[in-house]
């Protein structure tokens, strides 16, 4: 009987220790940043703010909206091992002419850094949380 006990108790520690690491990062909700763009004097100050301009939004199905370089993207969002992916699957509502995939990966501060997989050599775009979605 003792032998039953201690291998159930043994159990129940090694589960819940196993359930008790640490939980993923949540990419739910959305998130603004801008990023630095070069334009020539005189272009339209809203045009240039749209340029500018970037926000992520995902959702608890792990789908997102992207606004960046003035253009909306939706696709879905994959983990990775230090951060996630995100898979372009539209762009202004058609597909990309070829597969864009853009990486995302969290910092200590919360803050998210995205990377654009077509401006190699420049810094990712800081995005801080905006809303978190309720429910």
């Amino acid at each position: 009987m003792a032998t039953i006990g201690r291998i159930i108790a043994s159990g129940a520690l090694l589960a819940g220790l196993l359930g008790c690491g640490p939980k993923p990062f949540e990419y739910t909700g959305t998130w603004k940043g801008s990023r630095k763009v070069d334009a020539a004097p005189g272009t339209d100050p809203t045009i240039l703010g749209s340029l500018e301009r970037v926000e992520l939004t995902v959702d608890t199905n792990h789908r997102f909206e992207l606004f960046e370089d003035g253009l909306p993207k939706e696709g879905r969002l994959s983990r990775t091992g230090e951060g996630a992916n995100l898979e372009v699957d539209t762009i202004l509502n058609t597909p990309p002419p070829a597969p864009l995939v853009f990486g995302i990966t969290h910092r200590p501060d919360g803050a998210l850094e995205l990377s654009d997989p077509e401006r190699k050599g420049e810094p990712p775009v800081l995005l801080r949380r905006e809303s978190k979605p309720t429910g």
